[in-house]
């Protein structure tokens, strides 16, 4: 049988990864999203009783307002000029909002190669994702991503992760992967 850490990352739809959600712990799916990327399971798992997609990945636009990014880039997208900053915000920045791996297949390194095709195929300078269990999860640092700190939101605590391409003077700089 082929090795899951060979299988292909391809696009796929919402609707492909709405088996996933029930795996994830946050309920429902996010309300916006831009890309959705998925592993497929082989045939020959499938007829074994594997499941249509082994892992998956939704690529959303960036919240308004995350207190990590603005440390992140010395509040460079919280400009008093709020429309322009999320102009701006939009096109420098997406966001991971989902990453969901079936049980079945954990553990096999799918949801970094997941994360990191994301970062890969991005048109924007910058991704971003919000963890509420980054730590015990380490699969954003793990695929490269800085961990920036862990932030209090309205509801909970969260851990902010970035990868960037930038060398605006605004971004943050730190190396990849490594705690600020």
């Amino acid at each position: 049988m082929p090795d899951p850490a060979k299988w292909p990352v391809v696009r796929g739809r919402l609707r492909e990864f709405r088996p996933l959600e029930r795996y994830h712990y946050v309920a429902g799916l996010p309300a916006l999203h831009k890309r959705v990327y998925v592993i497929r399971t082989p045939e020959a798992y499938r007829r074994l009783g594997a499941p249509d997609i082994a892992g998956g990945i939704i690529v959303s636009p960036p919240l308004g307002c995350v207190r990590g990014r603005n440390i992140a880039t010395h509040g460079h997208y919280s400009t008093p000029r709020r429309r322009k900053g999320l102009a701006m915000l939009n096109t420098d920045f997406e966001a991971i909002s989902r990453v969901i791996v079936h049980p079945m297949f954990r553990s096999c390194g799918l949801a970094v190669r997941l994360i990191r095709h994301a970062i890969a195929t991005s048109p924007a300078r910058s991704v971003e994702a919000l963890a509420a269990m980054g730590k015990l999860h380490p699969m954003f640092t793990r695929s490269g991503m800085a961990d920036v700190g862990l932030f209090r939101g309205p509801k909970h605590y969260y851990r902010y992760y970035l990868a960037t391409r930038s060398t605006h003077p605004y971004l943050f700089h730190c190396s990849q992967g490594e705690p600020a």
